[in-house]
């Protein structure tokens, strides 16, 4: 299988890092719970493929949930371009 190991921009970083914790702050979650998963997010840094840890978080349905909070048309292409070599999550075309 082929691998890429491109990081985001700081741009899309944080458009992943958002989406990821509006799934979680939308979901019916214990608080406690909730803040581990958040600070947790929180604590990643844009360093090469770390922001696949946030899908990694998801669940199936939450990663569908996920592509309704991405706001940047460039954080569909990078993770578009993403999926041609891994098939893990649900790409969606456009915003």
């Amino acid at each position: 299988m082929a691998h890429i190991d491109r990081q985001p921009s700081d741009k899309v970083f944080k458009d992943i890092q958002s989406a990821a914790m509006n799934v979680w702050f939308n979901g019916d979650f214990h608080e406690s719970y909730l803040k581990e998963k958040i600070d947790k997010i929180e604590s990643i840094s844009n360093y090469a493929d770390n922001w696949y840890t946030f899908l990694g978080m998801l669940d199936t349905k939450n990663q569908m949930i996920f592509w309704h909070f991405i706001k940047l048309k460039d954080t569909i292409e990078f993770l578009n371009e993403y999926k041609k070599y891994y098939n893990y999550f649900v790409a969606k075309d456009k915003i």
